[in-house]
């Protein structure tokens, strides 16, 4: 039964079909008295929405039905009602039956009724689409800072619209779809059109691919990676991912593969691990990058702590300083490199991007995104180790046999230095070719590996010559005496130089047997190495013009 408005409100109601279409109205609808401010009508969907029968309503105050979660909305709305200006999706906050405050659009109107002014309202609920909305925009500001921190492009495509909105850098931007096509290089859109056609085809839950944006500085290289988003039918509505900037990977990887052969393997190590840690040092984000590169599975992390899981034990102390630095200095983004554990028990040297993000009525989670560089830093382990060491005999050059000798007299060791001069190899050279000539100076420096005594420092000088260290006993010049007994002496260090020459050496061609000229120097409290060596390189001329004795003859 429809409520009939009391005789006293003198609001003649409408005519019975035009009433029953707004009892019938899906959104609240009412009715006040501007000069009374009482209620003369309201829906059905009124009272279902905020627990007020038209019975009851009717008559009353609208203060008392007591609708407004903000007061300022209450008396903005009034004013405007006072002056007759129409309202039009005034956004309010309003309480429904159930107690709780969900949003709403609010239309009104002044209209004239039997000479009286009389408000006319209808009010929709929006609280689902302002939720959505407050998430997007959220989802948004932390994509944005993810772009940002990472140099990440992050797009999602309408398919309707044909419009494309990308955040980049920090910023968002939105064009035609077509207007981002014909920034790519013309080959690589007729593969990601491929990519697309296969992934709508196939129904695929994800794609990617690489394209580049040519600049007059050169090609930027991007990997995007996406998935459709479909309609209950299946078909397409839009298109969501991201790109990555990898054009510094790309001339890494070009180089790399030029020089040794790495590329597949660089390649494998190009995907961007993602770590959400809270306040507390705890995983909130692990990405399926992260996953695939630690062996661990978000699962196993989710909610533990990252650096007792994730750090090694050696690393954990200097990264802790890093963090407390940088949180010192007041620094949102910031980069360190560190070793991560993998599920196996081994290591990925990971270099790492940070930053703080930080939401409204949200902790703040600190963001990381990491490449994994272990092949990198071991490449360049490597070439260091070419760079100080001979490819030949795999002894090391002569700056790293100064550095290693000099430590060893800079920790008051008396020192016997050494200078072997390998004699007329050109001989076996002519008999038997310089690959034999090689053959024996690689044998040569397993022999003086296996020295006994120990050196203290081994090199090669070039060519045929070698530098040996050895820890001589110490003598006090001023009284002609041993001060210590811990080294050897000259005699029996020429004694075991000699035993390097009294085997023949078995080539692959030959057996061969060497001959070589030594010249030696003894520390005195005072020299350094390159003093030594030059002590040494004098008494080997010596031995050369017979004025001394040839210790490996």
């Amino acid at each position: 039964m429809r409520p009939e408005l009391p005789a006293s409100t003198g609001l003649e109601m409408p005519p019975t079909l035009l009433r029953e279409l707004v009892d019938r109205m899906h959104d609240p609808v009412i009715v006040t008295r501007l000069a009374s401010g009482l209620v003369v009508y309201v829906n059905r969907m009124f009272e279902q929405v905020f627990g007020w029968a038209p019975h009851v309503a009717v008559g009353r105050p609208t203060s008392e039905l007591d609708v407004y979660a903000d007061p300022g909305d209450r008396d903005e709305i009034r004013a405007f009602n006072r002056v007759g200006v129409a309202i039009h999706r005034r956004p309010v906050r309003l309480k429904v039956a159930d107690g709780t405050i969900r949003h709403f659009l609010l239309d009104g109107e002044v209209v004239n009724h039997l000479g009286e002014p009389h408000s006319f309202a209808i009010v929709r609920d929006v609280d689902t689409e302002h939720r959505l909305r407050t998430k997007l925009d959220e989802t948004e500001r932390l994509l944005t800072a993810a772009g940002h921190a990472s140099d990440l492009t992050i797009w999602d495509v309408d398919l309707a619209t044909q419009r494309i909105r990308l955040h980049e850098a920090g910023a968002l931007m939105e064009m035609p779809l077509l207007d981002r096509f014909d920034l790519m290089h013309p080959e690589d859109l007729v593969r990601l059109h491929a990519i697309f056609e296969r992934a709508v085809s196939q129904n695929l839950p994800t794609f990617e691919g690489v394209y580049r944006l040519p600049s007059p500085h050169g090609d930027r290289w991007m990997q995007t990676r996406g998935r459709f988003e479909r309609d209950p039918a299946g078909t397409p509505i839009r298109m969501v991912g991201l790109d990555l900037d990898v054009t510094e990977s790309q001339v890494t990887l070009a180089a790399l593969r030029q020089t040794r052969g790495l590329l597949d393997h660089l390649l494998e190590q190009a995907n961007v691990l993602v770590v959400g840690l809270d306040v507390h040092g705890s995983v909130r984000l692990f990405n399926a990058a992260a996953e695939r590169v630690t062996g661990f599975s978000a699962a196993d992390i989710i909610g533990r702590p990252w650096i007792e899981i994730g750090v090694p034990a050696d690393a954990r102390p200097g990264l802790a300083e890093t963090f407390e630095r940088n949180t010192a200095e007041g620094r949102d983004v910031f980069e360190y490199e560190n070793p991560v554990n993998t599920r196996s028990g081994g290591r990925r040297q990971i270099l790492w991007r940070n930053s703080w993000h930080s939401a409204p009525e949200q902790a703040p989670l600190l963001v990381s995104f990491g490449i994994d560089v272990t092949a990198q830093r071991q490449a360049e382990q490597e070439v260091g180790r070419l760079a100080h060491t001979d490819a030949l005999t795999g002894l090391p050059h002569r700056p790293a046999w100064i550095r290693e000798t000099n430590a060893a007299l800079s920790a008051g060791i008396a020192v016997a230095v050494a200078v072997l001069d390998v004699d007329a190899l050109w001989r076996l050279n002519d008999a038997h070719g310089h690959a034999a000539g090689d053959e024996a100076l690689g044998h040569l420096a397993m022999r003086l590996t296996s020295l006994d005594p120990t050196p203290l420092a081994l090199g090669r000088l070039g060519g045929d010559v070698f530098l040996i260290s050895f820890q001589a006993e110490r003598v006090d010049r001023a009284q002609g005496e041993v001060a210590d007994d811990a080294g050897h002496t000259m005699a029996a260090l020429r004694a075991a130089v000699s035993v390097l020459f009294t085997a023949p050496l078995a080539l692959s061609e030959a057996q061969w047997t060497l001959t070589a000229s030594v010249g030696w120097a003894q520390s005195d409290g005072m020299a350094n190495a390159e003093t030594l060596l030059s002590r040494a390189e004098r008494d080997l001329r010596a031995v050369r013009a017979g004025r001394g004795p040839s210790a490996a003859d």
